[in-house]
């Protein structure tokens, strides 16, 4: 029903949008990055390419929390970062769908948090090319 939804929503706001898509699991441990807020750096970017153009991004199929309990502290936002455009120095991408143009260079997604080891779920990130 939720992906309906999104889906029912993209085709208002954004009827730009092509049929392919491609989506992406991020995992909200181990693509959780706390360098901020520490000295060192834990986790890893989900790393990915997209050739030149404009997308549309957003999270469906959430489950991410950071208490293991997965109706309280929701992560709902995934960051994204590259593409030397709009997204250069990073844009929050949550389930409302966000456009992203992308120069060909590299994209990575992370979750930021001060403490990523009690974090749990997934969720998938959908990109889907603009026209």
């Amino acid at each position: 029903m939720r992906n309906t939804s999104i889906s029912m929503f993209m085709l208002a706001f954004f009827p730009f949008v092509a049929e392919a898509a491609t989506s992406i699991t991020i995992d909200p441990q181990a693509n959780c990055l706390s360098a901020a807020f520490t000295d060192t750096l834990a986790g890893t970017p989900a790393k990915f390419s997209l050739e030149e153009g404009r997308y549309v991004f957003s999270l469906v199929s959430n489950t991410m929390n950071c208490s293991g309990a997965s109706n309280s502290c929701i992560i709902d936002s995934v960051m994204l970062h590259g593409g030397f455009k709009n997204a250069r120095w990073g844009v929050a991408v949550t389930s409302n769908p966000i456009v992203v143009d992308s120069t060909a260079s590299q994209f990575f997604a992370y979750i930021s948090d001060d403490s990523c080891n009690n974090n749990a779920g997934q969720a998938t990130l959908l990109i889907q090319k603009a026209e």
